[in-house]
């Protein structure tokens, strides 16, 4: 994976071995914050 290249939420959840919902609610309360998010999608 490049540095540069941007991960969707699912596969970071992959990753990191958390939930979709677990990263949204820790984006929600400031904890991790994504460095981009789709107008699209959420």
């Amino acid at each position: 994976m490049d540095s540069g290249e941007l991960v969707g939420v699912g596969a970071f959840a992959q990753l990191s071995g958390l939930t979709v919902e677990t990263l949204r609610h820790y984006h929600q309360i400031g904890l991790l914050v994504p460095v981009e998010v789709d107008d699209r999608t959420g």
